[in-house]
């Protein structure tokens, strides 16, 4: 072979060798595909991967603190936590502890638990208060039993222990004249429970007592108040702005009826902020008293102003059935389902001068509606808010309305909250206020009389069935109706 060919087969061998090495190298550079797992946080690719599993198990193993906080077996990656499986050829991969302390930085993980969703109507038991939209709540819990416990707490918080067995084991005694039956109770919300991996970062209630509390009070949190000589249920509901129907509710050992306190004894005196609406429909068959008539005759003896009563009056009685709905304790709705007269009233009978001299004495008050009504919301302090007035139903819509004195006619408008609604002033620093009516009989400017027809009882604003809210204005401010008449 010629010194020429050799030198070129060395040279070619050399060639094939060094391509040879350069083609093995590149292939495992840029060809030794491998599966990974790519990981996202809340959308976010925060690295790559070998082992699934291996992530799993790590977050588990780390996470000692939250199984022993949280009496679990295991603990899960958070919310927000995606792995996606791909094909790469990228050789920068991430280790399970890096990616555990960028997940760890950012979110907290999941434990095994349930997940509560309470949906409101949008309804309130509040009449005052501006009507509020539908809203959905979400509650943590540990244990599924937790939830009718608390719930079963929260009814018999605003229903009797013992009337409420009766109902539900079908042993109420029917209504033979006078009495009260629960004819149904129920939730007003919707609410549906889930199993699920459940965020640490959120509020987890892990006792039926801790969650009957949130339910009933809004919150865990609860204030309370040391009774002190002098104190007295009235007094202590009134220094916190509760009702003492609510400083009842909110104090489970103390007797539904005549409750006593002693000195140093701590009650929760926490506004009562209901997430669930406990709804009571019950039958109530009771005696009420029927108003009587006043005739007046002239008498020429006697000045304007001088009254001389002829015959007294006498009330009459009506056994009267009533249905009504509860919210959370309150009246909501009141209707009368029938009255039978059992005495019939005697009018009264007053003789009025006709001299002329000026008006002495004070002045009577007339009820604003017929007979036959059920006092429903009274005047006080309601969920936190002053309820200034006295709400009066049961005789149903277009039922009349009278001016409780002689007056003038200040206001005859609508508005959201009140709707159609009448003011009087009646010029002696009194000033009566007539809400919810269907209609208005009576305009701006105008006087009226004593018991003249002003309006006729409605739902109308936001009101919970018909019913007449009453208000009364001393000098301004705004006093108990029923006052005036004492």
């Amino acid at each position: 072979m010629g010194k020429h060919k050799i030198i070129f087969f060395s040279i070619l061998t050399i060639a094939i060798i060094t391509i040879t090495l350069i083609l093995t190298a590149t292939n495992n550079v840029y060809f030794g595909a491998q599966k990974v797992y790519r990981i996202y946080l809340n959308g976010e690719s925060i690295g790559l991967i070998k082992n699934k599993k291996e992530l799993e198990e790590y977050i588990d193993k780390e996470q000692l603190d939250l199984k022993k906080t949280y009496d679990v077996k295991k603990v899960y990656a958070p919310y927000g936590l995606e792995v996606k499986e791909e094909i790469t050829y990228n050789t920068k991969i991430d280790t399970t502890e890096n990616i555990y302390e960028k997940i760890k930085q950012e979110e907290s993980f999941t434990i095994d638990g349930y997940k509560v969703t309470i949906k409101s109507n949008g309804q309130t038991t509040s009449e005052s208060d501006d009507a509020i939209e539908p809203k959905e709540e979400i509650v943590y819990i540990m244990k599924k039993e937790d939830l009718e416990t608390a719930i079963n707490q929260i009814v018999l918080s605003f229903v009797s222990e013992k009337e409420y067995n009766a109902y539900l084991n079908n042993e109420q005694e029917e209504i033979k004249e006078t009495g009260e039956i629960i004819k149904n109770v129920y939730i007003e919300e919707q609410i549906t429970i889930k199993k699920d991996h459940i965020p640490t970062n959120e509020t987890i209630l892990t006792n039926a007592q801790d969650l009957a509390k949130y339910l009933l009070f809004g919150s865990n949190k609860q204030t309370k108040y040391k009774v002190k000589d002098g104190d007295s249920i009235e007094s202590i509901a009134e220094k916190n702005h509760l009702n003492v129907n609510e400083l009842i509710i909110a104090n489970p050992t103390l007797a539904k009826k005549n409750p006593l306190i002693s000195k140093g004894q701590e009650l929760v005196v926490s506004l009562i902020e209901p997430k669930i609406t406990i709804i009571e429909e019950s039958q109530n068959a009771s005696y009420k008293d029927v108003s009587y008539k006043t005739e007046t005759r002239v008498d020429p003896n006697l000045f304007v102003g001088e009254t001389r009563v002829i015959r007294a009056g006498k009330k009459g009685v009506s056994l009267v059935t009533t249905n009504i709905q509860t919210a959370n304790g309150q009246i909501r709705t009141a209707y009368n389902i029938s009255s039978i007269e059992v005495s019939a009233p005697v009018s009264r009978i007053v003789a009025v001068g006709e001299k002329t001299a000026f008006v002495v004495g004070g002045k009577e008050w007339a009820w604003p509606t017929k007979s036959g009504y059920t006092l429903t919301d009274s005047y006080g302090w309601r969920w936190g808010k002053l309820h200034a007035a006295q709400d009066i139903a049961g005789l149903g819509c277009n039922s009349p309305i009278y001016a409780a004195q002689s007056g003038t006619v200040t206001v005859a408008t609508f508005n959201s909250s009140l709707g159609n609604y009448v003011k009087i002033n009646h010029n002696n620093g009194y000033v009566t206020l007539y809400a919810h009516l269907s209609q208005i009989r009576v305009s701006k400017g105008q006087g009226v009389s004593k018991g003249q027809v002003i309006g006729l009882m409605g739902e109308t604003g936001f009101a919970m069935g018909c019913h007449l809210h009453f208000g009364v204005e001393y000098h301004g401010r705004t006093i108990n109706p029923m006052l005036i008449y004492r």
